[in-house]
């Protein structure tokens, strides 16, 4: 591939990643990434894919979903069981309840873990794309706790 990193070619790069990451092979989409110059990397066309990965790379709390939602439920002032809920949602494809359970907790403490719930949320946001139903809902809900 040429390194001139047109805004074609960095489209083209983004485009092959998700179908990489579609068909599940993780690393390969990792790597297609890593073809794109360091001066194109806060390309828009990259925003979704990378947003994906990183959902992907960060480790859930072990894949118990009932087990998450028990321990907040026995404890919901507890901001962490409340993160790690989202964090196993999001890990089962549950989108619009761990953007629920992130607003919940911003709503609560939006500082707590220097604004670990909203830095969730944001990179949810650019995972699932602007066109998201679900992410204009939760915008606005956003919006709202932080503006009001």
């Amino acid at each position: 591939m040429a390194d001139d990193g047109s805004d074609e070619q960095i489209e083209a790069i983004a485009g092959v990643a998700h179908v990489q990451l579609a068909a599940g092979d993780i690393d390969a989409a990792r790597a297609t990434l890593d073809q794109v110059p360091a001066d194109k990397k806060d390309h828009a066309a990259l925003a979704q894919i990378s947003a994906q990965l990183q959902l992907m790379a960060e480790p859930s709390g072990g894949g118990d979903l009932a087990a998450a939602e028990a321990a907040f439920q026995a404890n919901p002032s507890d901001q962490d069981q409340g993160f790690a809920l989202a964090e196993e949602q999001i890990a089962a494809g549950q989108v619009e309840p761990a953007m629920d359970t992130l607003l919940a907790l911003i709503a609560k403490d939006r500082e707590w873990n220097e604004g670990a719930a909203r830095q969730k949320l944001l990179t949810l946001f650019d995972a699932l794309g602007a066109a998201h139903p679900e992410v204009k809902r939760a915008r606005r809900r956003l919006s709202s706790l932080l503006f009001s």
